[in-house]
């Protein structure tokens, strides 16, 4: 059974911290610039460990963006430690950065948690440096957990009509995920109570988790989303932003060439066969408006169209409130599980609150003797019973 959310929506580590053995006598580097596809080059394709560029400082901040990238790609294949040829102090803030875009791009990397860099000292040799990605699971089983979340994907793409739209796809996997997977509540309390994560934990918060375990919190939903619309060729995007008092993940995606915020954890609802569209193909501007306020969210394409809202696709929306149109919106939703009215204003939500509910005018367009409603500040949501 699904738990109710937590109004504290939290995004578990959802900016690694990263860890750096420092040292002392550090050895000043030369100051050469040479071509970096070269140096890469030389570094991954040399058996000889003692071919070294370690007297290389790249002077360029593009070049040494673009070493740390092609570093943190070899993890794909499962790797967990590289010698670093290439490095010196003030490479750690940019190598940090790296890691942090790398993890956003590749939510199908389930197992890293955070990097050490080690410095290696043998008398009369030169100084080496090794990086080190600490994992959230057993090394011998990452195998077999990327094989499981395979399936687990395979699974979802199997049921997906190839003739369905970019909207029916996105929508399909949004309500797919939602009713296969739980909120975890007793995560969520230990990142606010500030308890020691164990490995399983910072697993369950990754696109495993979501998809194998049915268990984790809004940064899990956001990189299984990611990871399946991507399958779907489906441009996908990780989000992640800060109020002043909690931290949340969610998506942006782009359907026939527009970009639209998608976000399951709010979409989660008490009974684990309902899913709501509130957050649905929402604008910036909707974000900014809910009861949330962020004061920073990462760069991402502005969201304002509004063609693939869910209330406005299905025509669920209403500018201004009037009887009559609200009868037409209501009637042809008879036959679905919920009924919904969604308007651009608190003002326009309470005049029909006032009318339909108060003046029990909802009973001349739905013929039953009780009904069930719940309300925000733009939508009416009403259950027959």
């Amino acid at each position: 059974m699904k738990k109710k959310i937590s109004l504290i929506i939290i995004v578990l580590l959802i900016i690694s911290t990263v860890s750096v053995i420092f040292f002392t006598d550090f050895e000043t580097l030369t100051n050469i610039s040479l071509d970096i596809d070269k140096i890469i080059n030389t570094i991954f394709s040399s058996k000889d460990n003692t071919q070294k560029v370690s007297d290389i400082n790249l002077i360029s901040e593009k070049n040494t963006k673009k070493y740390c990238e092609t570093l943190f790609s070899l993890t794909k294949s499962g790797k967990t430690e590289f010698p670093l040829y290439i490095y010196d102090e003030s490479m750690f803030s940019i190598m940090n950065s790296a890691y942090q875009k790398f993890l956003d791009e590749n939510p199908e990397i389930f197992w890293t948690d955070n990097f050490q860099i080690y410095k290696i000292e043998s008398h009369g040799a030169p100084i080496q440096y090794k990086l080190v990605i600490e994992t959230n699971t057993d090394s011998e089983l990452i195998e077999k957990e990327r094989e499981r979340l395979d399936l687990e994907i395979e699974k979802i793409l199997s049921q997906i009509d190839k003739n369905m739209s970019d909207y029916e796809k996105a929508i399909f996997v949004h309500d797919y995920i939602i009713k296969n997977c739980e909120y975890d509540t007793e995560l969520a309390d230990k990142i606010v109570n500030g308890k020691e994560l164990s490995e399983k934990d910072n697993l369950q918060r990754s696109a495993y988790g979501c998809l194998v375990e049915k268990s984790t919190i809004c940064s899990g939903y956001a990189k299984a989303y990611q990871i399946i619309m991507r399958k779907l060729g489906i441009e996908c995007i990780y989000i992640y932003g800060t109020t002043k008092t909690e931290a949340h993940a969610w998506n942006c995606i782009n359907i026939d060439g527009e970009y639209y915020n998608v976000d399951l954890t709010w979409d989660e609802s008490e009974d684990p066969e309902e899913v709501k569209y509130d957050y649905f193909c929402f604008t910036d501007a909707n974000r900014s408006d809910s009861e949330h306020m962020f004061v920073t969210i990462t760069q991402h394409p502005a969201c304002t169209a509004t063609r693939y809202n869910y209330f406005i696709y299905n025509g669920y929306y209403l500018k201004e409130y009037s009887f009559n149109e609200a009868s037409k919106i209501i009637s042809k939703q008879l036959n679905n599980d919920k009924v919904y009215i969604k308007f651009p204003s608190k003002e326009e939500t309470e005049k029909a609150l006032y009318d339909l509910i108060e003046q029990n005018r909802i009973f001349n367009i739905i013929q039953v003797s009780k009904i069930r409603y719940s309300y925000t500040d733009t939508l009416i949501s009403i259950e027959i019973e």
